[in-house]
């Protein structure tokens, strides 16, 4: 690891935001992740927002009102 990759894990540690920008790993899957709707669509269809490739609901629905809607 390089003098900047430490220098950023240590911005991290230290519970600052960071965003880490430059190209993907050669010979890896990655997937484009935005924050919103809206900017995915500048991809084209290739990316999807963070909370749907993490999994991470809205926030619109309760736990209980999510089952439901899962099961009906």
């Amino acid at each position: 690891m390089n003098q900047l990759q430490q220098a950023a894990i240590d911005i991290a540690l230290e519970g600052h935001n960071l965003l880490l920008l430059g190209s993907a790993a050669r010979g890896k899957t990655v997937q484009i992740t935005c924050s919103t709707g809206i900017a995915c669509n500048f991809y084209k269809g290739n990316a999807c927002t963070i909370h749907q490739f993490t999994g991470i609901s809205d926030g619109r629905y309760g736990p209980t009102e999510k089952w439901m809607l899962l099961t009906t």
